[in-house]
């Protein structure tokens, strides 16, 4: 699970959360993929949370980068990573 949460004082009002993967084995002109994203609007950000836990479909690891983007507003924003 990925939880997003801006700072209390800050003035973020809509955080977005992506996780993208890239293929193991490098192919040019193959961009990252986005395989979650969080569905929520407002503030915080989470992807994964309770029943909803990502899972790689894929039957071997791959690397994987966390996007964060405050898209309205701007500020400070905390990011922490759960693994089940």
């Amino acid at each position: 699970m990925l939880h997003g949460r801006r700072g209390s004082s800050d003035g973020i009002t809509e955080l977005d959360a992506n996780v993208l993967v890239t293929p193991p084995i490098p192919v040019p002109g193959l961009p990252a993929q986005v395989v979650a994203t969080d569905g929520a609007t407002g503030p915080d950000a989470i992807i994964g949370a309770g029943a909803a836990c990502y899972k790689s479909p894929a039957p071997m690891a791959a690397p994987a980068t966390i996007q964060i983007k405050a898209t309205k507003g701007g500020g400070t924003a905390a990011v922490q990573i759960l693994v089940k």
